[in-house]
């Protein structure tokens, strides 16, 4: 019965009331048409990035890796090989490492794959944290974009934002809204 704990209490209900009105007002709005047309302009906005599919042969020396290099050089199947003699947790897949982005790699890794066209091979071995690597690039391409499932959520995170912006916008709009002077704040 604490008057100032009434008077916060009523606070804390009409803030509460405040958000369920915002949190109905939205969800009303988000239809599954706006977070398509939502997807549909996010997904126009990106800029595409680039992948390579490369393979390669991680060994634990340079001078087993330009053996690599030279064996390669006479004929040898670089997958073959990379099942021989990778010691890379893709060796049992030839080395495949299926795409990936440039940010999805080791530094080193990446600028090496990336300087490279499709159908070539790195001639020196690229030394990372992990040993030695040979590098194949079978080859490049644009990254599709996220799916929508992928980008759902943030997707309607960001339309939550916009629409409830919008529904301020619009009570202020049928509101009068009286502005006191900071002497009184």
């Amino acid at each position: 019965e604490d008057p100032e704990y009434v008077e916060r209490l009523a606070g804390i209900a009409e803030q509460l009331l405040e958000r369920m009105f915002m949190l109905d007002a939205i969800k009303e709005r988000i239809t599954e048409a706006a977070l398509k047309e939502h997807y549909e302009t996010t997904v126009a906005g990106l800029v595409p990035e680039i992948e390579v599919h490369a393979r390669h042969i991680l060994v634990t020396t340079e001078a087993e890796a330009l053996e690599i290099v030279d064996e390669l050089d006479k004929g040898a199947d670089f997958a073959e090989l990379a099942k021989a003699r990778s010691i890379g947790p893709s060796s049992t897949a030839g080395g495949d490492l299926d795409y990936f982005t440039r940010s999805g790699m080791m530094p080193e890794f990446a600028d090496a794959a990336f300087a490279l066209e499709i159908d070539q091979m790195t001639r020196r071995p690229i030394q990372t944290q992990f040993g030695w690597h040979v590098i194949h690039v079978i080859d490049r391409r644009e990254a599709p974009p996220p799916s929508f499932e992928a980008m759902e959520a943030s997707l309607r995170e960001e339309l939550s934002q916009v629409i409830g912006a919008g529904i301020i916008e619009e009570l202020r709009a049928s509101a009068t809204i009286e502005e006191f002077p900071d002497t009184l704040l």
